[in-house]
């Protein structure tokens, strides 16, 4: 690498997503304008005293600390699509469905680093090319707040509550136990507390999922077949499961009900 790779490197800012679930990366075009402004302010209490000159002052503590840059992305002519910055740009301070909350992002520049959520974000895009319609060119300006990643490991192993999530596009319950529970072969486990849609998780469907620490969650992994989960709740694991396949998937006009199968009336299958 050359000193002049190595100073362009160090005057690139970074933005990352701090959550694994999150996919997230933003890199600068150019540096900061002004730079990077970054502090910790402190938190004091003041008092007065009748007579005194000047209030009292003690220090209580340090508060979080923060980051907050302008830059800008630059459109280089009329097929150069900047839009998707300017979307992951939007993605800093919205809900994130899995997460519950906006994604935590880590910041970098040359010897700053914070870790935390983005608290406040301004964007202007400055004009359009003729041609193709693309935006031209995006001024922007974020703060980064300091956030420290939520540790449920000191709550003890109570009954967690329950939250609902959406699946996304190439999410399963692997995926799912992965990300919530730090395995994927646990994502039987959230299989098992949603039978209904066992048998095949698709997006769009809401998986209802329990604390890290909820008894159910902390289980023996024994993947199950899934008509077989119907037995958790004393109902028949065949009977109903193949006549709604049969249902959903077939015509059930074209051959035997599973009460009219040979196999069935003579006893060899229960």
């Amino acid at each position: 690498m050359s000193i002049t790779d190595a100073l362009l490197g160090f005057n690139q800012w970074s933005l990352l997503s701090a959550d694994p679930s999150v996919v997230l990366a933003l890199y600068s075009q150019y540096p900061p304008d002004a730079g990077v402004e970054y502090g910790r302010p402190v938190r004091v209490n003041t008092w007065t005293t009748p007579g005194s000159a000047t209030a009292g002052v003690s220090w209580v503590s340090a508060g979080p600390g923060y980051v907050r840059i302008s830059s800008l992305y630059q459109s280089l002519h009329n097929l150069d699509d900047i839009t998707p910055a300017i979307d992951a740009l939007e993605l800093l301070t919205e809900r994130d469905a899995a997460l519950g909350r906006a994604p935590r992002v880590t910041f970098a520049y040359g010897g700053v680093e914070l870790t935390g959520l983005v608290t406040n974000l301004t964007k202007r895009i400055t004009g359009y090319w003729d041609l193709t319609g693309l935006p031209k060119r995006v001024e922007f300006r974020f703060e980064v707040m300091e956030a420290a990643a939520l540790d449920y490991s000191s709550g003890g192993a109570g009954v967690g509550e329950t939250q609902y999530i959406t699946i996304r596009d190439g999410q399963s319950f692997e995926t799912l136990g992965a990300q919530l529970l730090g395995d994927a072969g646990r994502g039987d486990l959230i299989r098992r507390i949603n039978p209904g849609i066992a048998a095949g998780e698709v997006a769009g469907d809401r998986v209802k999922v329990l604390e890290k620490e909820h008894p159910e969650m902390r289980g023996r992994v024994i993947p199950t077949s899934a008509p077989f989960l119907r037995m958790a709740d004393g109902s028949d694991p065949w009977v109903e499961v193949v006549e709604e396949l049969g249902t959903a998937r077939a015509d059930t006009t074209a051959g035997l009900s599973w009460f009219a199968l040979p196999e069935v009336i003579s006893g060899a299958v229960v």
